[in-house]
């Protein structure tokens, strides 16, 4: 069963819950206040998923346009476009 952030809206309390994707949405109580005013919140892992690469953040350096271009020379057709 997969952990969801919650944040109560009242104190600010972050908390988690273990729930089943289907309830992931269903009301929720807040433990510190016991407040119903809970909204799901993200980003609060530490845990960092995908690589700034693949996400779009970082551009990859010129050797890898470097290693297209001369693979792009050497095929034996030749016509291979390179973006």
């Amino acid at each position: 069963m997969p952990t969801y952030d919650y944040k109560c809206s009242k104190c600010e309390h972050i908390f988690e819950q273990f729930r089943t994707i289907a309830k992931r949405n269903d009301p929720s109580e807040c433990p510190e206040c016991g407040s119903t005013e809970v909204e799901m919140s993200f980003g609060n892992s530490p845990l960092n998923v995908g690589d700034a690469v693949h996400l779009g953040v970082k551009k990859t350096d010129s050797g890898w346009k470097e290693l297209l271009t001369r693979m792009q020379k050497k095929h034996p057709r030749g016509d291979i476009k390179i973006r």
